[in-house]
């Protein structure tokens, strides 16, 4: 017979009782749902949260961090509310590395549903020669796939909203070599699809080919800006300006995020919600992103605020995933949705992060000011170059 003594806290009651400001999970699995009503971060050194129906996470308070966790409904549910694997009432929440099966509820500029599915059976293909096998995902907002998948190569690595047909290119597999893998479908949070398939001599030999290109359009005409040249921006201080980072391509897959720093005039952040990065913004919206898309108002920002720091960083701890692996990188700038100029990045190399422009306070004025520099040690270096602290966790 239990006892007090002898019974097992949940997982509810150890953060209950832990008043301090990080709560960390012990690396494995743990069973939800978790309630989260106070400021924190909550750090799941890998782990995995899970619980039968949702929501698993429910969060009640302003100031919440999640990282480093993956966030799992196991039963086939019905409801909405049991398909949720993360709510939030505060706009102000953020997901860092977070691996979710399940919808997520209140979230800017993320789609509730994912429309994705868990498994993608491809059946039996021929052995001992290459294969090209199309399958169709429906996406519930643009996206980017990581393949993880062995002996395979898949075109494109996007989804864009609305329906989608990508080719699976499979290598010769022996006869019977069972193909299982996953690819992971990134927005704001991680989704994973489960890949099966098997080679069999004398199965059918696939040949599909992908979704002719859209039609091209006119490309918009950019003015091309020098490193350190600063433009002025009267012209559009009461309008958006939109900053979106291109490439021709890449010589491997990485992933790449936004993140701006709201800066004070000694160059440093006020606290930590001056950094606004992939599902974060300002209350005002006087800066928000979508994934590496920046969108700012000049005349909503903050009058403590005296420049703003467009940055980007390449996520993860391997020093081979730097600029190096990109071809072309540049910035594309808009005022007001028309060509304003182009920013190419042409000196770069083992840089992780980088500082690509500024927008700052000129007397009454704000202007832009291209930098292209940055730091091999990551988004560490620069989160402490403003000022912010980070853990090493």
């Amino acid at each position: 017979m239990d006892t007090k003594e002898n019974k097992q806290q949940t997982l509810q009651e150890k953060f209950d009782s832990d008043k301090s400001n990080e709560f960390n999970l012990i690396t494995g699995e743990h069973q939800g749902a978790l309630i989260i009503s106070r400021p924190c971060i909550i750090n799941g050194n890998g782990s995995t949260l899970w619980a039968k129906y949702g929501p698993v996470i429910s969060i009640k308070s302003s100031g919440v961090v999640i990282k480093n966790l993956r966030v799992e409904i196991t039963e086939d549910a019905s409801t909405p509310e049991e398909k949720t694997a993360i709510k939030t009432i505060s706009t102000d929440t953020k997901l860092i590395n977070i691996e979710v099966s399940g919808d997520i509820k209140g979230f800017p500029n993320e789609p509730e549903s994912c429309n994705l599915p868990r498994i993608i059976k491809l059946g039996n293909f021929a052995a001992d020669k290459a294969n090209s096998i199309a399958i169709n995902i429906n996406a519930a907002c643009d996206s980017k796939i990581v393949n993880n998948l062995k002996d395979t190569k898949i075109l494109p690595d996007k989804l864009v909203k609305g329906s989608n047909k990508l080719i699976i290119n499979i290598s010769a597999l022996r006869d019977n070599t069972i193909l299982y893998g996953d690819i992971f479908v990134k927005t704001l949070v991680t989704r994973r699809i489960y890949i099966t398939g098997r080679a069999v001599k004398g199965a059918k030999e696939f040949h599909d080919t992908p979704a002719p290109p859209p039609p091209v359009k006119n490309l918009p005409v950019f003015e091309l800006a020098k490193r350190g040249q600063r433009f002025s921006l009267d012209s559009i201080k009461d309008g958006i300006i939109t900053i979106e980072f291109t490439q021709d391509s890449s010589k491997k897959d990485f992933d790449l995020d936004a993140y701006i720093f709201m800066l004070r005039s000694d160059n440093k952040v006020r606290s930590d919600d001056d950094l606004i990065f992939w599902g974060s913004q300002t209350q005002n919206q006087a800066v928000r992103l979508e994934k590496t898309k920046i969108f700012i108002s000049p005349s909503k920002v903050n009058p403590d605020i005296e420049k703003i720091s467009v940055c980007f960083s390449i996520y993860g701890e391997n020093p081979a995933q730097n600029f190096s692996l990109s071809i072309n990188p540049a910035v594309n700038i808009y005022a007001n949705n028309k060509a304003f100029c182009r920013f190419e990045f042409d000196s770069l190399n083992i840089e992780k992060s980088i500082i690509a422009l500024e927008l700052y306070r000129y007397k009454s004025s704000w202007k832009i000011n291209f930098i292209g520099a940055g730091w091999k040690n990551g988004l560490k270096q620069l989160c402490e170059n403003f000022g912010l602290e980070v853990s090493n966790d």
